[in-house]
């Protein structure tokens, strides 16, 4: 039976200091600080604790005393029996934050949600450390709410995905926080290419649903084209620092953004210029393993020379090429309105006109058939 445990606590202001005890392994320092001086409450530590067992554990002991109501929570999460010194019977209330939060890692579908975000949106960042720290030297030019962590260095973020929310939690109250974003793109999951109906329902994300924090899908309903559209359109001064928080020269994701741009460039005559050298990956995934790049290479095939492409995503069938130069792909540069229903009305039309100004316009008619194309295309390689 698979147990963990957090004890010895050192709380003061602006730092959190623990040991995690993980089976019968080592003993693991720990620990949370901020760029601001707060103490977190202790069912909020507890919440974010959470994050770092997913439903990994049978057993959780968590050496801080809690309210009841929490300790549930905590338990409902992580499907395992929570231990605590002692539990408070007044039920803890988290009361509904109003204010917008945007996880901010600096990379680009982060930094395009920033210029799309009601204008006094809370920025959180987490330093990682370690080899993460480029990230953390770009992003703190926004000068973001931060939370110092060493978990990664540890493996704790390996069981469950929602320790990217950690600094939400542990801000909520301090920043008074209602609503939150990441910088998820459309192409990035599976569900996004579900229909209306499901879409619509899936905007709760736990554990942040249990302090009252709405998951608003601010990005979801744009490609990475629209977020490249964003940044060149706002901070075309950015995209080079942006460039290097994102990986070092000969991975995926960084030649990916380089071809985009090319296209935006080239089509749209946004003033951007390269500082460094951006060579092809040096491990691709040949068309039919990656969704992502391959939803993304029909839109490439069709503006870009084909090898360059192929650096990216090899193997690319003579049918995909066929299909994307028979289509405009409008769409690729366009918003799903699908996702939005979820934005609270009195900043949707902001947000609308924010996309408008950049040139993201909703789909129209022939928008959806040429998405449904694309879809059906590439359920071929993605069958269920």
């Amino acid at each position: 039976m698979r147990k963990i445990s957090f004890h010895d606590f050192k709380i003061v202001p602006g730092s959190i200091d623990f040991i995690c005890k993980v089976d019968e392994t080592k003993e693991i320092n720990l620990y949370f600080r901020f760029n601001r001086d707060f103490i977190p409450r202790n069912e909020i530590i507890a919440i974010a604790l959470s994050t770092l067992c997913g439903t990994v554990f049978k057993e959780v002991y968590i050496d801080l005393p809690i309210s009841n109501n929490i300790k549930e929570i905590v338990e409902s999460y992580t499907q395992s029996k929570v231990y605590v010194p002692n539990t408070i019977e007044v039920d803890c209330i988290i009361n509904k934050g109003k204010n917008f939060a945007l996880s901010y890692s600096g990379g680009f579908d982060s930094l395009a949600a920033l210029f799309v975000l009601p204008k006094k949106t809370k920025l959180i960042s987490i330093d990682f450390g370690d080899k993460y720290q480029r990230e953390t030297e770009f992003f703190v030019q926004i000068e973001p709410n931060i939370l110092h962590t060493n978990i990664r260095q540890h493996g704790l973020e390996k069981n469950a995905w929602t320790y990217m929310a950690l600094g939400v939690i542990l801000y909520v109250e301090y920043l008074d926080i209602g609503y939150h974003s990441f910088g998820t793109v459309l192409e990035e999951l599976p569900l996004h290419f579900m229909d209306r109906y499901i879409i619509e329902k899936n905007t709760a994300h736990r554990p942040l649903s249990h302090i009252d924090v709405n998951y608003i899908q601010y990005t979801q309903g744009i490609t990475e084209i629209g977020t490249a559209m964003i940044i060149a359109h706002h901070r075309p001064d950015l995209v080079n620092s942006s460039f290097i928080s994102l990986s070092d020269p000969g991975a995926e994701k960084l030649y990916m953004k380089k071809l985009i741009l090319d296209i935006l460039i080239n089509k749209h005559g946004y003033k951007i210029e390269y500082d460094q050298e951006i060579p092809p990956p040096h491990n691709a995934n040949p068309f039919g393993t990656v969704f992502k790049n391959d939803f993304l290479a029909l839109y490439m095939i069709k503006y870009l020379d084909f090898e360059a492409v192929s650096l990216l995503v090899p193997d690319i069938p003579n049918d995909a090429v066929e299909l994307s130069k028979s289509l405009s792909l409008d769409f690729y540069e366009k918003f799903n309105r699908n996702f939005y229903n979820s934005v609270p009305e009195s900043v949707r039309g902001v947000f609308f006109a924010n996309l408008n100004e950049v040139g993201i316009y909703p789909y129209n008619s022939l928008d959806w058939d040429e998405f449904d194309a694309v879809l059906k295309f590439l359920r071929k390689y993605y069958q269920k």
